[in-house]
């Protein structure tokens, strides 16, 4: 299934320049940890800052 949402996470003492993700540039993210979730709730994609990507499927 397909991520449709995600959440980024900043670490402490970053604060993102606004909380509207469609007002922040790429470079704005480059510090944070990105969850990606499918419509079940389940964490499909996690990215982390420095460009690392994991994956995790599921069975249905």
């Amino acid at each position: 299934m397909a991520p449709t949402d995600a959440t980024a996470i900043f670490p402490p003492g970053t604060v993102p320049g606004s909380s509207d993700s469609g007002s922040l540039s790429k470079d704005a993210y480059q510090q944070a940890g990105i969850s990606y979730i499918d419509a079940n709730g389940q964490e499909t994609n996690t990215a982390e800052p420095g460009g690392g990507i994991t994956t995790t499927e599921y069975d249905e």
